[in-house]
């Protein structure tokens, strides 16, 4: 009971960000355009996370194989989730209930979160799940919520656009030629990133502030939160008790497969013109879920 308490409590703490941001954006309105300090995040200050992360610890097999793993889990739900949404009638809705569930806030909510329950350790696990997590919605999620006006090829290509990919393969390539990175270096890689993971949730909290709830679903809702609740986490939990992961790379895992729906989801379905205010009641009612189940998941000893 104890234990479930100090982890809420770190949860609540770091919400705190989030909470800024729902302030702010509820306080100076259009003021305040949270679509500026997204370009500002994906092109600037991700790519430092990025390096920061790789950079403060040396990469082994196991931050290489986990992220690949958890891709592995996300790709065999989505063909589950396909085969068991055939049967929903309006399109829309179908591509919703088969991809929304799957894409979690493993940048905004994981990398912090982690962090701040174990520390610098957590980061190399945590980055490289949301560099692969990146590389699905934008995939998987963008041709999804497309219904095929977008290519994998095409999706593909704006991945690659991202600055995020040539950071992290920048970083791997230093690792492997074992080449030292200077403290000052360091040091500025480490306030960047700092400045990154507040303003990831600072952004957060701009969103849900932008969130009108003209809408609910009990279907959709109930299908999607079981498969983001419910499904993923023990199809997850399943590879890692077969992979005989340690408990620690198991919580990392299951942290990042319960985390709340990312934003991501409602800029896909907005820009494909896919009920995005769905999409946003979804996220709204996940980002509630999550601070409840979150605890109680990282507070067992899956080690058993």
């Amino acid at each position: 009971m104890i234990e479930k308490l100090v982890i809420m409590t770190n949860i609540l703490i770091l919400y705190i960000f989030v909470l800024i941001g729902y302030i702010a954006k509820k306080t100076f309105k259009e003021k305040i355009d949270q679509h500026s300090y997204v370009v500002l995040y994906i092109y600037y200050l991700m790519p430092i996370i990025m390096l920061w992360s790789i950079l403060t610890r040396p990469l082994t097999w196991t931050h290489i194989n986990v992220p690949l793993i958890y891709l592995l889990i996300l790709i065999i739900s989505y063909g589950i989730a396909n085969i068991s949404s055939k049967w929903i009638v309006n399109p829309k809705e179908r591509a919703i209930a088969r991809i929304t569930g799957l894409v979690g806030n493993t940048g905004n909510i994981g990398i912090p979160l982690g962090l701040i329950l174990w520390g610098i350790e957590s980061v190399p696990y945590t980055a490289m799940i949301n560099l692969i997590n990146a590389i699905f919605v934008m995939t998987f999620g963008a041709y999804t919520y497309s219904r095929g006006t977008q290519t994998l090829k095409e999706s593909l290509k704006n991945v690659m656009k991202l600055p995020m990919i040539w950071a992290t393969s920048f970083a791997v390539l230093l690792q492997y030629s074992k080449i030292n990175i200077s403290s000052n270096i360091k040091l500025f890689l480490e306030m960047g990133a700092y400045t990154g993971l507040s303003i990831q949730l600072i952004i957060l909290g701009m969103y849900l502030a932008t969130i009108k709830i003209k809408w609910q679903h009990t279907q959709l809702t109930t299908i999607t939160m079981f498969w983001k609740f419910i499904a993923l986490p023990l199809i997850g939990l399943l590879f890692c008790k077969i992979l005989d992961f340690s408990n620690f790379t198991i919580q990392i895992i299951l942290l990042q497969l319960s985390v709340p729906i990312a934003v991501n989801n409602i800029n896909l379905a907005a820009l494909f013109k896919c009920d995005a205010d769905k999409v946003a009641w979804l996220s709204l009612v996940s980002f509630i879920i999550s601070i409840l189940l979150i605890p109680i998941i990282l507070s067992l000893n899956l080690k058993t």
